[in-house]
């Protein structure tokens, strides 16, 4: 593990995911108990995990199709960015009035971790060697996990010491530094695809389509 901390580029990749996801996890402790300060209404705070789930089916089954044409390094640092940028309008959600904003912002966050994901996991193997392949995703995992238990933990606690808006921003800059951490990064392959037929099961809906080369 060291050696691989040793190597610039996957370092720079895993600090950024590290951070970003702290902040991630964080907000989706904060942003239902947010909800439900506003609301007080069970149903309200249950929509804001539906929204934050939606993505994953709908979403995340078609994203690596593309992700898998498009250039991974601008689909990373466009998906970090993209993701600070939904969340801005939770800043002037202050009444039940405007929760509406929270949910769309949510759902958009989720939607943008979709494509960031699968671009990531395709990087990992320009960054390091065949044989440390299978130790760098091993780490890769360590550190979502990492993220799973400390996010909540400060976010729960922070949450009651400086407000929602406090946590919203803290996600939205870690959205910014993972950005400017894969910026720093040398320019990925775009990798191409010949024309070829594609199938995505989705719901046990066999889709099946053509996708030309990029």
């Amino acid at each position: 593990m060291i050696k691989l901390l040793q190597n610039r580029n996957f370092s720079l990749l895993f600090i950024g995911q590290l951070i970003s996801q702290l902040g991630d996890f964080g907000l989706t402790i904060a942003l239902p108990f947010y909800v439900y300060q506003l609301s007080g209404s069970p149903l309200a705070t249950a929509l804001t995990y539906v929204t934050r789930a939606l993505p994953m089916f709908f979403v995340g089954p078609i994203a690596g199709v593309f992700v898998d044409r498009w250039n991974l390094k601008r689909t990373m640092w466009i998906a970090n960015l993209s993701s600070a940028l939904v969340l801005l309008p939770g800043f002037y959600v202050t009444s039940v009035r405007w929760i509406w904003l929270l949910w769309l912002g949510s759902l958009l966050e989720s939607s943008c971790n979709r494509f960031f994901n699968p671009a990531k996991q395709s990087f990992i193997p320009q960054l390091v060697r065949k044989e440390e392949l299978v130790e760098a995703n091993g780490f890769s995992s360590m550190i979502e996990s990492i993220a799973q238990i400390l996010g909540p933990i400060l976010a729960g606690g922070l949450a009651v010491w400086i407000g929602f808006q406090s946590i919203l921003l803290i996600d939205i800059g870690s959205y910014l530094i993972s950005a400017l951490c894969i910026f720093l990064l040398p320019a990925l392959l775009i990798i191409k695809v010949k024309l070829a037929a594609v199938s995505i099961t989705l719901f046990g809906w066999n889709l099946r389509t053509v996708w030309p080369s990029w």
